[in-house]
């Protein structure tokens, strides 16, 4: 899903960001108050948080985000 698509299905609802990072790169994903999406969210990037998880110096820092 991109950008556009999210608007389109969240109108009328303020979008959340949710900051994650990769590779040393940061990716944004845009949630826009529908928990539906946020569990799709969550679910694609298990294994990215998976992999933070193993290799971050500051996992608490991934906890505090949520």
């Amino acid at each position: 899903m991109n950008h556009d698509d999210a608007l389109r299905k969240g109108s009328g609802s303020a979008p959340l960001f949710v900051e994650i990072m990769m590779a040393g790169r940061w990716m944004q994903l845009m949630v826009v108050g529908k928990e539906e999406l946020l569990v799709q969210a969550m679910q694609s990037s298990s294994n990215l948080f998976h992999i933070m998880d193993q290799s971050s110096s500051s996992p608490a820092q991934l906890n505090s985000a949520f």
